[in-house]
């Protein structure tokens, strides 16, 4: 898909279009140009609700491999913090 046609999908707001460009924001195998465009024309659309939940669940995915590794430090530190220190 060209830009002109990314573009054209952006100016044109309607729920199908929207869905569209979610499912190429998801499958984003384009050149760096095309990524762009698709992400400004989502921002173009009406639906806000439905924007708003891509964005959240695209940060979601992401906490979740953060939450893990806070996880796991959280736990080594509490390891750490069971053993006594011998008095000196």
């Amino acid at each position: 898909m060209t830009i002109d046609q990314i573009k054209k999908l952006g100016k044109e707001k309607s729920t199908d279009n929207l869905m569209l460009l979610i499912d190429m924001y998801h499958n984003m195998d384009l050149p760096i140009e095309q990524k762009r465009e698709v992400v400004s024309s989502i921002g173009r659309q009406k639906n806000k609700d439905i924007i708003l939940s891509v964005i959240i669940m695209k940060g979601c995915k992401k906490m979740k491999k953060i939450n893990m590794i806070l996880a796991i430090l959280l736990a080594f530190s509490f390891t750490l913090l069971s053993y006594q220190l011998p008095q000196t």
